[in-house]
């Protein structure tokens, strides 16, 4: 009787350290975003080339993917890089740089209703 009164005990004084919440990913907590783009060129997603087409962006905060249209294809999928935003973006653009190569090379991707600045390197 006593080991179980004393395990009883032990649990209620535990119960707040199991109760605590675990801390959050930064930005997990925002919806997911789900969007698609049309690329008029070919262009350059880090060291990933997407031909011009429809493409559909899944974006979880933590990984983004890129999808063709045409094919359900995945082309690409990385993990989500680039500062959090104080607002999420109103609107889906592209920051884009012409390479040495001629090809148009995607140095930032905002999503609308993302606050992350998705970042690529090239």
């Amino acid at each position: 009787m006593p080991k179980a009164i004393l395990a009883i005990a032990l649990l209620i004084l535990a119960a707040p350290a199991f109760a605590q919440e675990q801390p959050e990913h930064p930005v997990l907590h925002h919806k997911k975003v789900h969007t698609e783009i049309v690329l008029s060129s070919d262009t350059m997603f880090g060291t990933t080339l997407l031909k011009a087409g429809k493409y559909t962006i899944d974006c979880d905060h933590v990984v983004i993917r890129i999808t063709s249209v045409s094919g359900d294809v995945l082309d690409l999928a990385q993990i989500c890089e680039g500062r959090e935003m104080a607002l999420e973006s109103p609107v889906t653009r592209l920051e884009t740089s012409i390479g040495a190569d001629g090809i148009a090379h995607v140095d930032k991707l905002y999503l609308r209703g993302s606050n992350i600045e998705h970042v690529f390197i090239h």
